[in-house]
């Protein structure tokens, strides 16, 4: 889920979703808060793929340079 290429992929993952009977979108976000980070016209489309995602797997609760 982070800036760039993981937020097209989801929203393309998103379009598809009507003709791909079955997709499953996965949201994997590194750290809880990591939108708080982005640029508001980012954290928009970040806030819309999540509510939209089958599922969301939180890594951290904090942020890890590792």
């Amino acid at each position: 889920m982070a800036i760039g290429f993981d937020l097209a992929a989801a929203e393309v993952a998103l379009t598809l979703r009507h003709e791909l009977k079955g997709l499953s979108i996965v949201a994997v976000v590194p750290f809880e808060g990591m939108q708080l980070r982005f640029p508001k016209s980012q954290r928009a489309l970040f806030e819309q793929i999540t509510q939209e995602a089958d599922e969301i797997v939180t890594l951290s609760t904090t942020y890890s340079p590792s």
